[in-house]
């Protein structure tokens, strides 16, 4: 079963990989990271044909999955990515399994400004420089009766009439009598205090796609679309147009989000990457069935019958005999069974 990975940031240059439903304790851990061009992360952030593996040290098992650690040498590459698909591989101790990567909030490049340090004294604010006085002959000690007068009571405050303040909260109160009243004979004071239902409940927003005259592109058109928080078939209606656009990084964040909306629509996201299908041309730039194979298994686990139809087709083309043969056995049997019970 392909692995269900989040990432989310916990500082500049650092984030949790969490591994959903793996808790058991490892000895190792390592993984490789792949974009849709069949490259791999390498060292020093260049991205390389040939696999290449990132030995990780902070995975620690809790309730939640496996939790790994990731620093600046992985995250920043993640980061330049701008949200597209990456499927990555994790080895733990002699055991491969692959997932595409899932991001939660923003993530965080190590060249980020740092906060500024609260312990440090603030900065006076710069003015004209005084120099203390000198100590001269012409400034003379205080004399008896001088520091009796200052050690004293201040004199007091003079007395201040307050009629004016009177007289303008006065005024105040009669501009906004007149005003109400104003209102009241035009009939427009019991339009404003009218119960909200006075006018029919309020009709739910049905669009929620950015304007068409926004000039924004790639991740922030995602950022602005994901605030209106639109339904996945409205994610997946935008992907398609930000793709015939030719705006791929929008594009491709928004296909992510709308099958983590809705599983069952990484049959249709599937189709994108699958060989078999695959229409040069796109936002994708060549066919990957191991991404394929992702989405179409979350979307059997969804429910939807051609894509266990599909993901047995491909994993029974991978292996004659062993557990991928196996697994592509079963999904081909919940194919047969759905496609039974399903109304005619």
């Amino acid at each position: 079963m392909p692995l269900k990975l989040r990432l989310q940031s916990t500082g500049p240059g650092r984030g949790l990989l969490r591994v959903e439903g793996h808790s058991e304790p490892v000895e190792s851990v390592n993984l490789a990271l792949r974009r849709n061009d069949g490259r791999y992360l390498g060292e020093g952030g260049a991205w390389q044909p040939t696999p290449y593996w990132h030995p990780q040290f902070g995975a620690q098992p809790g309730p939640d999955g496996l939790g790994i650690e990731l620093g600046p040498a992985l995250m920043d590459a993640i980061v330049a990515m701008h949200g597209q698909p990456l499927l990555l591989t994790l080895r733990r101790d002699d055991r491969e399994d692959s997932g595409v990567l899932r991001i939660r909030g923003a993530l965080i490049g190590s060249n980020a400004a740092a906060e500024p340090d609260k312990t440090r004294a603030p900065v006076q604010p710069q003015g004209p420089a005084t120099e203390p006085p000198q100590e001269s002959e012409s400034i003379q000690a205080p004399t008896a009766t001088e520091a009796a007068c200052a050690q004293s009571d201040p004199p007091p405050t003079p007395h201040r009439p307050r009629w004016p303040l009177l007289l303008g909260a006065a005024l105040v109160l009669a501009l906004i009598g007149a005003g109400l009243g104003a209102a009241w004979y035009l009939g427009w004071l019991a339009a404003w205090i009218a119960p909200p239902h006075a006018s029919g409940p309020e009709e739910p927003p049905t669009q929620f796609l950015p304007s068409p005259e926004s000039v924004l592109t790639g991740r922030a058109f995602a950022v602005e679309l994901l605030a209106g928080s639109p339904s996945a078939k409205q994610l997946l209606a935008a992907a398609e147009a930000r793709s015939e656009a030719g705006d791929c990084d929008a594009a491709l964040i928004l296909y992510d989000r709308a099958i983590d909306a809705d599983g069952a629509l990484g049959a249709q996201v599937a189709r994108l990457y699958d060989p078999a299908s695959f229409t040069a041309g796109g936002c994708i730039d060549a066919p990957n069935e191991d991404i394929a194979l992702v989405y179409l298994r979350t979307a059997a686990d969804a429910g939807v019958p051609a894509a266990m139809r599909r993901a047995g087709e491909i994993l029974i083309g991978r292996a004659s005999s062993g557990p991928v043969h196996d697994e592509g056995r079963a999904w081909l049997r919940r194919a047969e069974a759905a496609e039974r019970e399903a109304p005619r």
